[in-house]
């Protein structure tokens, strides 16, 4: 190797030498001080030997095994290759918690709960999410005991460009806010969810489907926006309960239809969001004779700020949701035990909350305390089976020992019309990881 990089700069200097001097360059025997052009002439010669020679020098060490940094910058590229399947580009995060309920009608009882979430990052633009919710199952009789796990999320995204991504597979739908942002554990600010997005609620939640997000400037703001074709909720028409009313926990869809959803943000300011949602999907399966187009609509907005006045953060938030199914006939033979039924269902709810915490208080436990206080509220149309208007007030207290932890108790004080209120004190120790 030395051998060639000797003879290489040999050549290298042969040909600089022979270009340095002209072709009748044979000196005399005899020569007499040369000028001071000659002089300069030759040291600029020189100078592109020197060059010439360490260019020579670079490309040696640049050859496999030429020098101990090819050799280590071989080494780095393999394992960069290595990595590209994502092997250290995963991060395991999501919350855990358990809870204690006290509700009137109800025997009091602990839960607990744990929702792993798997983000992966396979390159700089291929990103899945999985996510799995795990809790504590009884039915109402206390038998069957068990663990109750459901996939709740699981999908690619590719980052198409700084405005873009698209993915598919099962998602948060962006319809409001609360299902994509603030229904985990620990970023909900009390123990359960409102009425307008729990189980029984009028919000979809999580979809089967493809989606493209983003967000870019206007004129010093930001507008985001979220849209999606996913299989979409089916409408109810077997359960004497809850016929006409949606449910938006199917993982393949009824019919040959396709939900069409969108949802636009706009941040003027660094503290505030405000949204507009709507969701169009036909609801009816296969099964059912009648086709019944279900409408979704809703508005959201998110206010969080510290504020120097009052020596802590405040924050605002609320959402409301329009849900109108078409006019059908439910059970027209009678066979169902419930029928015939005729109507249209129309449905609205949501909820508003204010919660404040003196950060900025010098007593430690007090800087770590929040008072939280929510109204919520669903009203189904009073021809529908389990129509009517429910409405509650939760004040409570979040207890926050880390960013990510937080002790929560609240009461909630319900009315609901046409049954029997329901007053609940809860208590939950969420973590978020």
């Amino acid at each position: 190797m030395k051998a060639r990089s000797l003879l290489a700069g040999w050549l290298v200097l042969t040909a600089a030498c022979a270009t340095a001097l002209p072709a009748e360059s044979a000196l005399p025997e005899e020569q007499g001080p040369v000028s001071r052009q000659e002089y300069d002439a030759l040291k600029k010669d020189l100078e592109i030997v020197k060059r010439r020679l360490a260019e020579v020098e670079a490309w040696q060490a640049a050859q496999p095994g030429g020098s101990e940094l090819a050799s280590e910058l071989s080494r780095i590229s393999q394992l960069a290759r290595r990595s590209e399947a994502g092997e250290r580009r995963v991060l395991i995060a999501g919350d855990a918690g358990f809870e204690f309920v006290n509700q009137r009608g109800s025997n009091n009882t602990f839960t607990a709960g744990l929702s792993p979430l798997l983000l992966w990052q396979v390159n700089d633009r291929v990103l899945f999410e999985g996510g799995i919710d795990m809790s504590l199952f009884n039915d109402p009789n206390g038998d069957n005991p068990g663990t109750e796990t459901d996939l709740s999320l699981a999908n690619v995204s590719y980052i198409v460009n700084d405005y873009v991504v698209a993915g598919g597979g099962l998602f948060a739908v962006p319809f409001g806010i609360y299902h994509s942002h603030l229904d985990a554990r620990w970023t909900n600010k009390l123990p359960d969810d409102p009425l307008a997005m729990g189980d029984n609620g009028i919000s979809p939640n999580t979809d089967t489907g493809i989606f493209a997000v983003g967000a870019f400037p206007v004129k010093g703001a930001v507008v985001n926006y979220g849209v999606y074709v996913t299989n979409g909720p089916t409408l109810i028409t077997d359960d004497p309960g809850a016929a006409g009313s949606l449910s938006f926990d199917n993982n393949s869809d009824t019919n040959n239809n396709k939900a069409v959803g969108a949802r636009v943000g706009f941040i003027p300011r660094p503290e505030f969001e405000a949204g507009y949602s709507i969701q169009c999907a036909r609801a009816n399966p296969d099964t059912f004779p009648q086709k019944v187009d279900a409408l979704l609509q809703a508005v959201d907005f998110n206010y969080v700020k510290v504020i120097d006045r009052i020596g802590g953060t405040l924050t605002a938030r609320g959402e409301w949701v329009w849900s109108h199914v078409d006019r059908a006939t439910y059970d027209p033979t009678g066979a169902l035990g419930f029928g015939p039924l005729t109507f249209s269902d129309s449905r609205s709810g949501g909820y508003g909350l204010v919660a404040y915490r003196p950060s900025q208080a010098r007593n430690a436990a007090l800087s770590r305390t929040e008072f939280v206080l929510r109204y919520d509220r669903l009203q189904a149309s009073s021809l529908a089976p389990g129509g009517g208007t429910e409405e509650r007030w939760t004040p409570g207290i979040d207890y926050w020992l880390t960013p990510a932890s937080v002790l929560k108790i609240a009461y909630e004080f319900d009315d609901s019309q046409g049954g029997e209120n329901r007053d609940a004190l809860l208590f939950q120790f969420a973590v978020g990881f």
